[in-house]
């Protein structure tokens, strides 16, 4: 379960999240079964997040920041990842079909499908 405190703080907009995140450098947000569906998190800041089996079908992460985040069984299908940092980031059973990964930074990330 997502701790609430972080998805309040991500509800109220990404320059509030990531002006959140520049203070809090050293929480690793937990936003686990979150569903955000369709939501606009381009260029956010979610290194070391832990995503785990999050709805994030058709979300917007361009440029977003995924760094060494644990994407465990999360939906990412038909979202935009391009030019991401996904570096370090575990897709472990997750489900990446037909999202957009022009550009993104997958080294030293780990995928196992589903």
């Amino acid at each position: 379960m997502a701790n609430p405190e972080h998805l309040r703080v991500l509800h109220q907009g990404i320059e509030v999240w990531n002006t959140w995140r520049r203070w809090n450098g050293a929480i690793s947000p937990d936003l686990t079964r979150v569903d955000l569906t369709g939501v606009d998190l381009c260029r956010a800041d979610l290194r070391r997040a832990d995503l785990t089996g999050a709805d994030l079908r058709q979300v917007d992460l361009h440029e977003a920041d995924l760094g060494d985040a644990y994407l465990g069984e999360t939906h990412l299908s038909h979202g935009d990842l391009a030019k991401g940092n996904l570096n370090r980031a575990h897709f472990i059973r997750a489900d990446l079909s037909g999202a957009h990964l022009n550009e993104a930074n997958l080294r030293r990330s780990i995928y196992r499908s589903l």
